[in-house]
């Protein structure tokens, strides 16, 4: 088995620490800091001699599936259009559209599923997340609560998943001939998109997804 790297490690534990604590890691630990990990908590700390022991110590947290997202995150994820996540979202339970259209309890359905998933992002006003080949106000304008994965049903996990399955950030910020600034813009909505796709696995969703370009 792959030993996760501090990043990987970083995105699996951060999200299930409590109030006031930070992790910490020391890659080459000294014989008077005999630790890889550290929680910290104030003047308090509890270190892991090992990547595996961090692990294993928070695995009945990971277990419970619960993912907490950065306003930057749940931007991204807000950013895919409500319409395009309600298509999918009805040809996955529904099958393709009939020609006398879906019905309205099924519009219903979906429509409460949506809302439900939307509501763990936390907007708290609109605005285009990508404009002049750049990310606009990273984070800003959102405060995304916990989202309980194991508390979802199987059409708000969809949602969720597609949220970011079917991101085009990246693909909006690619392109031909691009400058320092915009080529920075891109690379940074990557790592963005990457670390939620590292929490979304960590709650036990088998996302696959890959940056556009």
């Amino acid at each position: 088995m792959t030993t996760p790297t501090p990043e990987q490690v970083r995105a699996i534990i951060t999200p299930l620490l409590h109030e006031g604590e930070t992790l910490h890691h020391r890659p080459n630990p000294e014989s008077s800091w005999p630790y890889v990990w550290e929680v910290r908590n104030g003047r308090l700390s509890h270190g892991f001699s090992t990547t595996s022991s961090l692990l294993e110590a928070f695995k009945s947290s990971q277990q419970k599936g619960t993912i907490k997202l950065s306003p930057a995150q749940a931007k991204f994820l807000a950013d895919r259009p409500e319409d395009c996540v309600s298509e999918h979202l009805m040809e996955e339970f529904f099958g393709y559209e009939p020609e006398e259209g879906y019905t309205a309890e099924q519009h219903q359905q979906c429509a409460a599923a949506i809302s439900k998933v939307y509501a763990y992002f936390g907007e708290t006003y609109a605005g285009s997340l990508v404009s002049g080949g750049v990310i606009q106000n990273y984070g800003v304008g959102y405060k995304p609560k916990p989202i309980p994965v194991q508390d979802l049903t199987e059409m708000e996990i969809y949602v969720l998943r597609d949220c970011l399955e079917g991101s085009t950030v990246c693909g909006q910020l690619h392109f031909d001939g691009m400058d320092r600034e915009e080529t920075l813009a891109y690379s940074r909505a990557k790592r963005t998109l990457l670390v939620i796709v590292d929490k979304f696995r960590a709650a036990g969703l088998d996302v696959n997804f890959i940056p556009d370009m």
